[in-house]
C-alpha cells in the first residue's frame, strides 16, 4: 500500500515536471540566471544532472529487474527505496529541451546501486523516440533498449554527446 502510494506520487511528479518543461520551452526567459550565493538554489544550480548514457541504461535496467520485488514488498521497511520528490535545476532541463527535434521529456524510473529509485529524464522526438546523441549503447541498434529507439548524432545539447540523460536529482527524503 505504501509503495503504491509513493508510485502515485512519482506519477504526479512526472506530470508536474512535464508541465514545467512545456512552460520552459515556450518561455525565452529560461533558464534564469544562477541564484544568489549561499542559497538552496545556488547549491542546486551547481549540480550537473547529466549522466553518461551507459549509467542511465544501467539505472533503468536495475529498476526493471527489481520492479516486481518492489511491488511484492521485498523492500518493505526500507524507507530509502522510494522518495517523496526529486529536484532538478532548470538549466539542465532546458538543455534537454533544446536538443534538436525534442518535443517533450520521457521520465524513466531507475534504481541505483543503493537500491534507491531514481528519476532518469531524456528528450523525445515527435515519434516518441529517445534522443540519444551518440549511437552505440542506447541507440536504436542496442538490444537492451526494451523496444525504445534512439537517434544518434542529432542535436545541439547536451554539451557532452555521451550524456543524453538527466539524473542525479536531489531526493527528499
Amino acid at each position: 500500500m505504501i509503495i503504491t502510494k509513493k508510485l502515485s506520487h512519482a506519477m504526479i511528479a512526472f506530470f508536474l515536471l512535464t508541465g514545467i518543461a512545456i512552460i520552459i520551452s515556450c518561455n525565452s526567459k529560461f533558464p534564469p540566471p544562477a541564484p544568489p550565493g549561499g542559497s538552496y538554489g545556488e547549491a542546486l544550480w551547481k549540480i550537473d544532472h547529466f549522466i553518461k548514457n551507459e549509467r542511465a541504461l544501467q539505472l533503468i535496467s536495475n529498476f526493471k529487474s527489481n520492479k516486481e520485488a518492489l511491488l511484492n514488498g521485498k523492500y518493505n521497511g526500507n524507507s530509502k527505496v522510494l522518495f517523496d520528490h526529486e529536484t532538478f535545476n532548470l538549466r539542465d532541463i532546458s538543455q534537454l529541451l533544446k536538443t534538436k527535434g525534442c518535443i517533450g521529456l520521457r521520465v524513466n524510473l531507475g534504481m541505483d546501486e543503493n537500491n534507491q529509485v531514481r528519476l532518469v529524464l531524456i528528450g523525445v522526438d515527435k515519434d516518441g523516440k529517445e534522443l540519444v546523441l551518440n549511437g552505440g549503447i542506447g541507440s536504436a541498434n542496442d538490444p537492451d533498449r526494451g523496444g525504445r529507439t534512439g537517434i544518434g548524432g542529432a542535436g545541439v545539447a547536451p554539451p557532452d554527446p555521451g550524456k543524453s540523460y538527466v539524473e542525479e536529482g536531489q531526493r527528499w527524503p
